[in-house]
């Protein structure tokens, strides 16, 4: 409170008739008052943060429950589940988690965007450890080895009438190039239709969170090409048949690739052609040895289902078979392809995952 206010207040009474004039005890006293400070008890603030806290928390009840079910089995997990289930029934009750899931039906009722909406690379970055890379040009994906799978000719012809009908689903690595894939078809360069079922933090190794199964055994009899992105959230311990299954042990192994093999078969069920995309390597090292190990299973499996054709997106992430920030393009220009948390792709690379996958479908169906 400046001086100035309190002298206006002494010639502007508000209790009574305007006055010009305050006695030094009137004018004292309401200085005095004046520059008081207000002050609320640490118990009233804790008490409006609990109250704030719990407000948000029953608001995004849903959010909380997923993000617990989404933790690897164990303590934690149970603990979080024991504590946001309970919190999410009062919210149903209430109807206070209704806005948030009006929210998540508009974004999944949203159609996909165009070009412009996808993130474009900014100026290239400081190099990570391990980011730099030398002048190896892009691997030309004519040269690379035929991959498994390839029928002894064409399905059909693919015109703008008859388009071919393609889903693109699996974790959130399917996001970015099933826009890419959406994006083409929107703008007139591929006559395709593209659907994209992108769940994040979702795969095979956890049917109690979200079945992947049943939901790609309910795609419509329409679809004629599955693009598939599996893996990245799966290297984690396992439930098969009321018992855990550690990571890492052959059992583990061997129950994975019967979820493979099953989420193939079931797609294959009304005639279409299966193209699951093999993980290229990460950041982390062991991560990488993992998902090496599940793409030599999916070999494997594929190796007996003619539906089932295997997309090595290594060819155009990882060219020498290490996990690459930065690859050069048609220019020779580095460009950034995989995004700062060592596992996603940026806009760049979904791109040339787009272009890869369009490849290979290309064995499949006659494009005009």
């Amino acid at each position: 409170m400046k001086y100035s206010e309190s002298l206006q207040r002494a010639t502007t009474r508000r209790d009574g008739p305007p006055v010009t004039r305050w006695s030094d005890e009137e004018f004292r006293d309401q200085r005095d008052l004046d520059l008081q400070t207000e002050t609320i008890s640490t118990r009233q603030v804790l008490v409006a943060v609990s109250l704030c806290l719990l407000t948000a928390a029953l608001l995004t009840s849903g959010t909380l429950v997923e993000a617990a079910q989404r933790r690897n089995f164990g303590t934690e997990r149970d603990t979080l589940l024991a504590g946001a289930e309970p919190l999410d029934r009062v919210a149903n009750f209430l109807s206070l988690n209704r806005p948030a899931d009006l929210i998540a039906d508009i974004r999944e009722a949203t159609p996909p965007a165009s070009d412009a909406s996808v993130p474009v690379d900014a100026a290239p970055e400081p190099r990570d450890g391990g980011a730099v890379i030398g002048a190896t040009p892009q691997p030309n994906i004519a040269d690379s080895a035929p991959a498994v799978g390839t029928p002894p000719e064409p399905l059909r012809i693919v015109t703008s009438n008859d388009p071919l009908r393609v889903l693109v689903a699996g974790d959130s690595q399917a996001e970015y190039p099933g826009q890419a894939l959406t994006n083409r078809a929107v703008n007139g360069k591929l006559d395709y239709e593209v659907s994209v079922d992108s769940r994040i933090a979702t795969g095979l190794a956890r049917p109690d969170y979200f079945d992947w199964r049943n939901e790609l055994a309910s795609v419509s009899v329409e679809v004629e090409a599955a693009v598939l992105f599996f893996g990245g959230n799966d290297y984690q311990d396992m439930e098969a048949n009321g018992e855990r299954v550690v990571r890492g042990t052959d059992a583990w192994f061997d129950e994975y690739a019967r979820r493979m093999a099953s989420v193939a078969d079931v797609l294959q069920q009304d005639g279409r052609q299966v193209f699951w995309v093999a993980a290229p390597p990460v950041r982390d090292g062991e991560t990488t040895a993992a998902l090496q190990t599940m793409n030599e299973l999916l070999h494997t499996i594929a190796s007996t289902r003619p539906w089932l054709r295997v997309v090595d997106s290594s060819l155009v992430l990882a060219p020498d078979g290490t996990f690459r920030v930065y690859l050069p393009d048609d220019d020779g220009v580095d460009v950034r392809v995989r995004s700062g948390d060592g596992v996603h792709v940026t806009s760049t690379g979904a791109s040339w995952l787009a272009d890869l996958l369009v490849e290979e479908m290309a064995v499949y169906w006659t494009m005009r």
